[in-house]
């Protein structure tokens, strides 16, 4: 897998077609979940995550720098149905430990592309997430029910 995953790398670098077929293949539904997420195998979740990260480095300066309107526009429009993808998964990330480095460490690259893309991120209240995740580490025994709540939602980080 990782030779195909390099390959798939390095036509994205060279090529805006294939990094924007890579992007909208893995904006499509449920593709993000079920490889980043769900899947047992941290060798796919870091691949489908390299993956991502290739196509939309590769694509960013030809958006950046107005080169093309049309990429421009199916460059944000998969955009956020990934960043989407990737807040209806907090939950079962929220349960399941096994995801959370690639998924944070996605974050934190669409966080780094750019204004935009740190933006959507923003919208999506993954801020807030990841504060209640280090929260949760700090509740003291006999805290608010809030705090209760909080516990169980992340029981599996701590």
């Amino acid at each position: 897998m990782d030779g195909t995953v390099k390959l798939i790398h390095k036509y994205c670098q060279r090529c805006t077609t294939c990094a924007l077929t890579v992007l909208q293949f893995l904006a499509g539904d449920q593709v993000i979940v079920e490889s980043l997420v769900k899947s047992p195998y941290q060798a796919t979740r870091k691949a489908f995550s390299y993956m991502l990260r290739s196509s939309l480095s590769a694509l960013h300066p030809t958006v950046v720098g107005d080169r093309g309107a049309e990429v421009a526009q199916l460059y944000y429009a998969n955009l956020i149905t990934v960043v989407r993808h990737l807040a209806r998964a907090w939950e079962l990330v929220a349960r399941t430990t096994r995801a959370w480095t690639e998924y944070f460490g996605l974050l934190a690259d669409l966080v780094d592309l750019g204004v935009e893309e740190a933006r959507l991120v923003l919208d999506e209240d993954f801020i807030e997430y990841c504060a209640e995740l280090i929260h949760v580490h700090f509740i003291e025994k006999h805290d608010f029910r809030a705090d209760v709540k909080l516990k169980q939602r992340y029981a599996a980080y701590l």
